[in-house]
């Protein structure tokens, strides 16, 4: 039995109400993937790490004896039997489970806790994972129990959770979601639960476990805590370095910025702390006010990252990864004492978005003037988004502190180009206003449809219709005709106003005030810090700058700020902050050369322009030569233009925005590549063939538009498909298994569409399933809820006769299941629909992720267009030129996911003096690559590690090993190069492509 007493303490800033108790050793010399638990009554814990190479490491699990701790269980790992998860028992703290890449074995230790005892050496059962893991490539992810305790959920690497019971090991019904997810956790009371995966996090559970909701598109990286209670669930997002807590029915209560906090996060077992691991620190936050708690718990001199902090479900106990010191510090907090510390100075508020919809020239701009209290003036059409801040108050809260409440005005541009654009920013309003002109004779409420529907898609605040310009004669309309538009569209007042004679401005901004609900709003708590740099990005956006890079930015924040203290944390929190900004649509990053557009309405402005001229094709095509959208060969008014060297810049951004958003595709012909916009194009179909061939009819409520566009833009992306035919409203595919699919769409009035579904004859049974399914899907997760609806429709087959729907309704409501076709009178025409379908499921998740394959790729052009243009390279390789051609092959792979890898035969220009070219570049790269062949380390190859060395030991530059086939095994990396986890494309698994990806982005 191994004994760990005290130990020597670290030399850490501690606050007094924090004791250090010990040090428990990493797992079996574990280096890496560090993971602790505790279990349900605070005396056990069960630590887990890999170790180089995904070798070596493995699981431990250590039990409280008085002041010191003793091991119970040790498992050692290897390299194909590393443990995957681990999970303690909710309710019985000697039962925990184990997952490895072949089996799930379920542990119960006895209760003296004898290491050498039998049943604490073997499993009580065994479930084996290759039972389901069928699918090439497909291995399980994680387990855990549920709130119960008697059921193992183990995620099979789709969307299915296997349920086995705790007794037994036996496999139970399988619970199954919409989404395929990594890692899962039960709230600790309840039925809920949340799942990620590689497209966010879900919040699943209640009265339908299959209808989960998106509360975060973070994905599976993401830490993640429910709070003891299952009211609350909280989340730190690396992106913004923002905490979030939701409520159970994933309502965002909370947001705590500038809190450094990138990971683990954690209640306290009583539920009055929240603890998450900041960037150099622990912090802590009461739950009841959301005010910070003392500076910071525990300070360290290292960076702090990963999921490497755990509270205790049964005390008052911390645990804590002491990277230097390689072991799990353990910690007591004193909460009566912690309770009475100081607070750090913090700023609560909470934001409200109002935005101003209508068709252009309608008078929103002058609204939104008067609204913010400006003097009127007459406005020309607004060509991108204008912000307007409405007002700003303060309230008392009950505890005697003090909220801000600022609300903003988003004036929306009107033109049909901007649309698609505009769709993007409808979300998180609080209220909207619909604006249509009063003077209109032909159709006043021309837009109004198209927009409350769109808003509805988006939303759920509150909007109301607004007659602008009354003043220059009476409204088009009749009170009843008014009354049945708002009752249909669901607005809930109507104001009949002038801008420029202040008519009934009063009555609009009292009813805007009296709209918003703040108290549903998320709170923001932040810190005199985050606040200082807010102010200062907010002033820069309202300057004259408006392309800069973020290090530029953060100079010019020092020099007007010489006070703080520079250094890591301060950038830190500098880049932290705009990141939160962009969130807010305040500004906007480009994805290369480290720039800031400090006024992104600029990329609707250039994407509009660009979007017209496509439409404006005279072969109707709605097409426009990429080489002319990149070096802005369109009509624009020239007094909006950036200078030339910036507006190079933001045509790049533009371009990859519309691929990322599925606007528009990148076709390449015999004069070069064309961006197509299907949204844009005017020809008409051929009329050769049947144009009314039809199979079924979707009708649905929404932005029938852009949902047309993204749903042909994606299926031009499917690599099961190859596009046919693109003309107004409709398009047809070739169907690789044969046969051609097709869709149409009719807007039958604003903001409502009817999708018909269409084949030819050689198109197959299950061909036909798979592509109504996949454009099913596409209408359900981008229409209006609860709009779409689907109707069959019979043909017969000897005439081609389409049977009237009312007549198969009434058919069927009668039991009948056919019907004499009343044209030849030869058929009985079956009406059975296709209930009994195949398991389509995941083929249309295949399909879905080729389409998002295809964007990305598209998108990626640009992106690796920009970064070349700003010299922005991602990763530094270092290699044995005798491995050139492997390492170029890798190179062009990581180019097509949008990663720049800097080589030296691409870097270097005869001339140029080597060794202070290669230390520049180094110190620019987010990560160095080092490749170890069978040739060994190259002669300029020891030159270059030890550079990237120096670099990593400067700034803490990330470095991958990357181990290439024919490297004798044995031959892995040691010294400081082996305390990184490699990219192993000796094997297969886990991908080494993957892996070095998500080493270089991380």
């Amino acid at each position: 039995m191994t004994v760990y007493g005290m130990g020597r303490a670290p030399e850490y800033e501690i606050d007094p109400s924090v004791a250090w108790q010990g040090r428990l050793p990493a797992p079996g010399g574990a280096e890496s993937g560090m993971e602790c638990a505790w279990s349900c009554d605070g005396r056990r814990i069960l630590l887990r790490g890999d170790g180089p190479l995904l070798t070596g490491g493995g699981c431990e699990v250590w039990a409280a004896d008085g002041r010191d701790w003793k091991q119970e269980w040790p498992w050692r790992s290897s390299f194909s039997r590393r443990i995957l998860s681990v999970a303690w028992s909710p309710t019985d703290p000697d039962v925990f489970a184990v997952l490895l890449p072949d089996v799930v074995q379920m542990y119960r230790l006895s209760a003296g806790g004898d290491p050498s005892a039998r049943d604490a050496a073997k499993p009580v059962w065994e479930w084996n994972v290759w039972g389901f893991t069928r699918t090439e490539g497909q291995q399980p992810q994680a387990l855990t129990f549920t709130p119960d305790g008697r059921r193992i959920a183990v995620l099979d690497g789709t969307s299915t959770f296997r349920m086995l019971s705790v007794d037994d090991g036996r496999e139970g019904t399988s619970l199954w979601v919409r989404h395929p997810a990594t890692s899962v956790r039960w709230a600790p009371v309840g039925d809920r639960f949340v799942i990620q995966g590689d497209d966010g996090t879900y919040l699943g559970g209640g009265d339908s476990s299959k209808r989960s909701k998106l509360i975060s598109t973070a994905g599976s990286a993401t830490p993640l805590a429910w709070s003891p209670d299952g009211k609350m669930l909280c989340r730190a997002d690396p992106r913004t370095l923002l905490l979030r807590i939701w409520d159970v029915d994933g309502r965002l209560l909370v947001e705590l910025e500038g809190m450094l906090a990138s990971g683990s996060v954690s209640f306290s077992a009583d539920g009055r702390f929240l603890y998450a691991l900041g960037a150099y620190s622990v912090c802590c936050w009461r739950t009841d006010t959301w005010q910070r708690i003392i500076g910071d718990l525990i300070t360290t001199p290292s960076r702090l990252d990963g999921d490497r902090l755990a509270v205790s479900p049964g005390g008052s106990h911390l645990a804590l990864w002491d990277q230097d010191r390689r072991g799990f510090d353990l910690y007591a907090v004193d909460a009566d004492r912690l309770l009475r510390g100081s607070q750090p100075a913090a700023r609560t508020y909470r934001n409200a978005k109002v935005v101003l919809v209508g068709e252009t020239g309608v008078g929103k701009s002058g609204l939104g003037l008067v609204l913010s209290n400006q003097a009127y003036r007459p406005t020309d059409s607004t060509h991108a988004r204008q912000v307007f801040t409405f007002e700003e108050t303060e309230v008392e809260l009950p505890d005697g502190g003090a909220e801000r409440r600022e609300t903003l005005l988003w004036d929306m541009a009107g033109q049909s180009g901007y649309r698609l654009i505009h769709q993007l920013h409808l979300a998180e309003a609080a209220a909207a206003l619909v604006v249509f002109d009063a003077r209109s004779e032909t159709d006043p409420f021309a837009g109004v449809r198209y927009w409350a529907r769109a808003l509805r898609q988006q939303s759920a605040a509150p909007a109301m219709l607004v007659a602008a310009r009354t003043d220059r004669g009476g409204i088009a309309a009749g009170d009843k005709r008014i009354t049945a538009i708002c009752e249909e569209l669901g607005l809930s007042r109507y104001f009949e106003t002038s801008a420029r004679e202040g008519w009934q401005i009063p009555e609009l901004a009292e009813a805007m005030r009296a709209a918003i609900d703040w108290d549903s709003l998320p709170l923001s708590v932040s810190t005199e810090l985050f606040e200082t740099i807010k102010q200062f990005l907010l002033e820069e956006r309202d300057g004259q700058r408006i392309l800069a890079t973020a290090g530029d930015l953060y100079r010019d924040f020092r020099r007007h700020h010489a006070s703080l203290t520079d250094g890591p944390e301060l950038r830190l929190s500098f880049d932290a902050c705009v990141r939160l900004l962009e969130l807010r649509d305040l500004v906007r990053r480009l994805s290369f050369g480290g720039f800031v557009l400090l006024r992104p309405e600029m990329l609707d402005f250039y994407a509009s322009a660009l979007i017209d001229e496509a439409r404006a094709q005279p072969d109707g095509l709605g097409y426009l030569a990429e080489r002319r959208a990149l070096a802005g060969d369109f009509p624009m008014p020239q007094e909006d233009r950036l200078p030339s060297d910036e507006e190079r810049l933001l045509l790049i951004a533009v371009v990859e925005e519309m691929l990322r958003h599925d606007l528009a595709l990148r076709e390449s012909t015999e004069a070069g590549v064309d961006l197509v916009f299907p949204s844009q194009l005017t020809a008409d179909r051929p009329t050769e063939g049947d144009p009314d061939a039809a199979d079924v009819v979707f009708q649905f409520d929404g932005a029938v538009p852009a949902i047309y566009a993204t749903l042909a833009v994606r299926l031009s992306r499917v690599t099961a498909y190859s596009s046919k035919e693109k003309w107004r409203n409709g398009s047809t595919y070739w169907a690789k298994a044969g046969g051609v699919c097709g869709v149409r769409v009719v807007q039958a009035e604003e903001g409502r569409g009817e999708l018909t579904v269409f084949y030819d004859g050689d198109a197959s049974e299950e061909t036909r399933f798979l592509f109504e399914d996949y454009v099913h899907t596409h209408l359900m997760a981008r229409a209006l809820d609860g709009s779409v609806r689907r109707e069959r429709l019979f043909t017969c087959p000897r005439c081609s006769y389409r049977v009237d729907p009312a007549v198969v309704r009434r058919r069927l409501e009668r039991g009948a299941i056919d019907v004499l076709c009343t044209d030849c009178e030869q058929v009985r025409i079956v009406l059975l629909d296709r209930k009994d379908r195949l398991a389509h499921a995941a083929a249309v998740r295949d399909m879905n992720a080729s389409a998002d394959a295809g964007r990305d790729a598209a998108a990626n052009t640009a992106t690796i267009r920009g970064k070349l243009v700003t010299q922005d390279y991602d990763v530094f390789l270092s290699y044995n030129s005798a491995d050139r051609e492997v390492v170029g092959a890798v190179a062009e792979r990581l180019r097509a996911a949008g990663v720049l890898a800097w080589i030296d035969q691409a870097g270097f220009a005869a001339g140029d003096r080597w060794r202070d070219l290669l230390e520049e570049q180094i110190a620019r790269v987010r990560a160095g690559a080092v490749f170890l062949g069978p040739h060994g380390l190259g002669r300029w190859q020891k030159l270059e590690e030890q550079a990237l060395i120096d670099e990593s030991t400067r700034r803490g530059l990330r470095i991958i090993p990357v181990l290439l086939p024919g490297l004798p095994l044995g031959s892995e990396p040691r010294g400081f190069l082996g305390q990184w986890q490699a990219a192993d494309f000796r094997v297969a698994e886990p991908d080494p492509f993957t892996r070095l990806l998500e080493g270089i982005k991380e």
